[in-house]
């Protein structure tokens, strides 16, 4: 008797998720937030997704910061590359925050401390990413 059992991965979302519209590039995004937010974001390795259609992988930009407690962690992750969208449904940012280990209410206040530079048009609270964004950002 042959039986076959599958194990279905479903990712957890143990982060919250902020959407960014801005014209900033990386760079200065990431100055923008560490000013606002008081934290360090600093460049880390592109997120690389490789796409069966394309020769080569999409390389987005990724900036990482880990508190002194070593609890938080906040990543920023283009949502752009010269290969396309990391996820087209959200085509309209252009930048996602995730925060790891950040109560909800510290996330909706970080939230609308980005809402208030001059620089980004809209940032928003993504409660539900879906499985196959939140697959691309833990990789």
């Amino acid at each position: 008797m042959n039986t076959e059992k599958r194990l279905k991965y479903k990712p957890q979302s143990d982060f919250s998720l902020i959407a960014i519209a801005t014209s900033e590039d990386a760079y200065r995004l990431s100055w923008l937030i560490n000013q606002a937010a008081g934290i360090r974001l600093t460049r880390t390795e592109p997120l690389k997704i490789w796409h069966k259609s394309l020769e080569n992988p999409g390389e987005f930009m990724c900036y990482e910061h880990t508190n002194e407690l070593g609890k938080a962690v906040y990543r920023l992750v283009a949502n752009r590359s010269v290969n396309g969208f990391l996820e087209k449904e959200y085509k309209q940012f252009d930048f996602f925050l995730q925060c790891f280990d950040l109560p909800e209410k510290a996330s909706r206040e970080l939230m609308e401390i980005l809402k208030r530079e001059k620089d980004i048009l809209t940032a928003s609270l993504i409660s539900n990413p879906g499985n196959n964004l939140t697959q691309k950002l833990m990789m």
